[in-house]
């Protein structure tokens, strides 16, 4: 609906109001009343029609969005298997065998030859797949160590994400989880002996002293010292 529609509309009601008024005898003053309150029904059609097109504009651009959003999650979801090798195949939609893809790329397509290895495209710089995959998508490597106590230990390649390890003095205490939760290597209480120095890994091992002896301070180092005798 544009302003050349409003006019034809314009037009055809006014052609019937005058036809009308001509077959009733009605007055000049009383025509344009009509007139005039014909061109304002019209106004008014168009403000609600351009306020339902904005609407409808508005609810595509939302569900463009979501779709979006929704295209950007399936693009970046990880299909990884852990259980691929080397001469690992799979079923393909369309019916193929394929290889899956060696560790470093990801599938960007499935094979269209029997038996014959999938469409396999490089991670980029800051992406990598540690796997034989059919991934649709590289991981994103980690920016950064997170923990103020980690440092970088392992850069980021196409085959491997970057590794962080704990600061002297500090140990992993994510358990295996992936993460860098560094910890404070714990002290040596009064009554005990270092066992196992502390490492970037596993935190200090003390042991409580041995009949006889006695350690009287807060350490790292500490150990047990035979105690005195009287005699």
């Amino acid at each position: 609906l544009n302003s050349n529609h409003a006019i034809d509309i314009y037009l055809l009601i006014a052609v019937g109001v005058l036809e009308s008024s001509v077959e009733d005898n009605t007055s000049p003053a009383t025509m344009f009343a009509r007139l005039l309150f014909c061109m304002s029904l019209v106004v008014h059609i168009i403000e609600a029609y351009l306020a339902s097109s904005e609407a409808v504009i508005q609810t595509s651009t939302g569900l463009h969005h979501v779709e979006a959003e929704i295209r950007f999650l399936n693009r970046n979801k990880r299909t990884l298997k852990t259980n691929f090798g080397p001469h690992s195949t799979y079923r393909a939609n369309n019916g193929l065998t394929c290889l899956v893809c060696p560790p470093g790329f990801y599938r960007k397509s499935d094979c269209t030859t029997n038996g014959t290895i999938s469409a396999c495209e490089p991670c980029k710089g800051g992406y990598y797949n540690n796997q034989y995959n059919i991934a649709t998508s590289c991981a994103r490597c980690i920016a950064y160590c997170i923990d103020k106590n980690a440092v970088l230990e392992t850069t980021c390649n196409a085959t491997a994400d970057m590794t962080c390890r704990c600061k002297d003095g500090y140990f992993n205490h994510s358990k295996g989880s992936g993460e860098w939760i560094c910890l404070q290597h714990s002290l040596c209480l009064p009554g005990t002996e270092l066992r196992n120095t502390g490492t970037p890994e596993h935190n200090t091992v003390c042991t409580m002293c041995e009949n006889g002896t006695f350690s009287p301070n807060v350490s790292l180092t500490a150990k047990c010292l035979p105690c005195s005798t009287c005699d």
